[in-house]
């Protein structure tokens, strides 16, 4: 794990500050919701600047992530996803919409089913397995874009904003750890004083 140097901590920290200064109503809680893990690596996630027109506030609160993610990119702490004729690999946003597209392997559908048809054909009509549900859909996968999409709903934005997403892989593999470090930092007034630059 890479602990950001006490210069980069210190710009983190000024921009968390200016985007919580930005939005009222938000904290470092707030800010927090952003970032999700998936897989093996860790994201930042907001919603597309140009899909946060519902109201004023959250106009000012799509800049503000807008320009945190900016800080974060000019830090090199996160990054626009690979495209492939820019940089030679796999297209990852693409990538990840085709998981989204599968069956869940976790899904315990067929395996109701399965029970049920076992149960009727031993029991006959008389079978009766709550945990066998015929009505059960298959579920599909769920992958980074429908975590994202409960982040920003648990950080309050909307429908709207929620439709269209942007996700920015975090550099280092480990980097989330040290960001929540940075972002702990002030959440605790007795520690408020700690992280304020010498």
């Amino acid at each position: 794990m890479v602990i950001p140097t006490r210069e980069v901590v210190q710009q983190l920290n000024a921009a968390i500050d200016t985007a919580i200064a930005d939005t009222p109503g938000t904290d470092r809680t707030w800010v927090r919701r952003h970032f999700i893990h998936h897989r093996e690596r860790s994201y930042l996630v907001i919603p597309n600047l140009a899909s946060c027109q519902g109201d004023a506030k959250e106009t000012a609160r799509g800049l503000a992530m807008n320009q945190l993610a900016g800080v974060l990119t000019d830090l090199d702490l996160v990054r626009w996803p690979y495209r492939e004729r820019w940089w030679g690999r796999g297209h990852e946003l693409k990538k990840l919409l085709d998981e989204e597209t599968g069956a869940s392997f976790t899904d315990l559908t067929k395996v109701r089913q399965e029970r049920l048809k076992q149960l009727q054909s031993a029991e006959g009509d008389a079978a009766d397995d709550k945990s066998a549900r015929p009505t059960d859909q298959p579920l599909r996968n769920h992958g980074l874009f429908s975590k994202a999409e409960v982040a920003l709903g648990l950080a309050g934005w909307s429908a709207k904003a929620r439709a269209d997403i942007e996700v920015l892989p975090l550099v280092e593999t480990e980097g989330l750890t040290p960001l929540l470090m940075v972002l702990n930092q002030r959440a605790n007034p007795a520690t408020a004083k700690e992280s304020e630059p010498a």
